[in-house]
């Protein structure tokens, strides 16, 4: 009797998030391998933005090397200590997998939603353009436009005193990228 093993194709269902945010708190996994990185993304009214609190683990290739580069540009990045003047950095991104979840720091409960961090499409740092995505061949661009320019309010900007601390992760020094520069 000839038997063949039939393994019907396996689907999935694929969440894609596209935003704009400050990233912040950008760590490796507590095994050394990976990133994880946090993004305040802005939604709502341009003139009065709300947040929304993203913890990603960085899954895209390029999105790794730009966030390796990052830390290894920036080392103040990573630090915890809260009267280290850290750079704004301000991304536009796709995000995956995305899922609600909560956790306790500091006594208290934070929501948070969790996901993959697929692409960057852009970085600035401090309000300077430092890293624009080339544009793929294939991208359908029937309306071709410059990511817009948002006045960030103050009381939007991202809140850099108690980053609560995730217990699946611990900042460590940050794996050199490859001799390209992205910048």
């Amino acid at each position: 009797m000839n038997q063949t093993n039939h393994n019907p194709e396996t689907k999935f269902f694929n969440l894609t998030v596209s935003g704009l945010g400050f990233l912040n708190n950008p760590r490796t996994h507590s095994d050394g391998h990976g990133f994880s990185v946090t993004v305040q993304a802005l939604r709502g009214k341009s003139d009065n933005p709300q947040k929304s609190r993203l913890d990603l683990d960085v899954k895209g290739t390029e999105a790794l090397k730009l966030v390796k580069h990052l830390v290894k540009k920036y080392p103040d990045l990573m630090s915890k200590d809260k009267d280290v003047k850290k750079p704004v950095v301000f991304i536009g991104f796709t995000a995956s997998d995305t899922r609600a979840e909560t956790f306790e720091s500091y006594g208290k409960t934070i929501a948070s939603i969790k996901g993959r961090l697929l692409k960057i499409d852009f970085i600035n740092i401090d309000g300077e353009r430092l890293y624009t995505a080339p544009k793929k061949d294939d991208e359908i661009t029937e309306v071709e436009e410059e990511t817009p320019k948002v006045e960030v309010p103050s009381e939007a900007q991202p809140e850099v005193e108690k980053e609560p601390v995730q217990p699946e992760t611990k900042p460590t020094e940050a794996a050199a990228p490859e001799n390209n520069d992205p910048f």
